[in-house]
């Protein structure tokens, strides 16, 4: 028997850098690229020049998802990411 893991807290990022639903667009077409580093630093307010794509969705989506939290996150606490 599996043990069930709880969504704490969840984010995404949009195809136009949209971080809230209510910035979301109705497409019309394919977007123009989004500049993750923009979005990362507006976040993070860390400069992080030499970082992989994947691993800059990986850091925007964790820090939205713990800004999203009900409560601060404990300094021990386990963060899983998924796509």
């Amino acid at each position: 028997m599996q043990k069930p893991i709880y969504i704490l807290s969840a984010a995404a990022l949009g195809p136009c850098g949209d971080i809230q639903q209510t910035e979301r667009k109705i497409l019309a077409g394919d977007p123009e690229h989004t500049d993750i580093q923009d979005t990362l630093v507006t976040l993070t307010g860390l400069d992080m020049r030499r970082v992989a794509p994947f691993c800059e969705l990986a850091l925007v989506g964790s820090v939205l998802a713990i800004k999203r939290l009900r409560s601060p996150l404990e300094p021990r606490a386990h963060v899983y990411f998924g796509t």
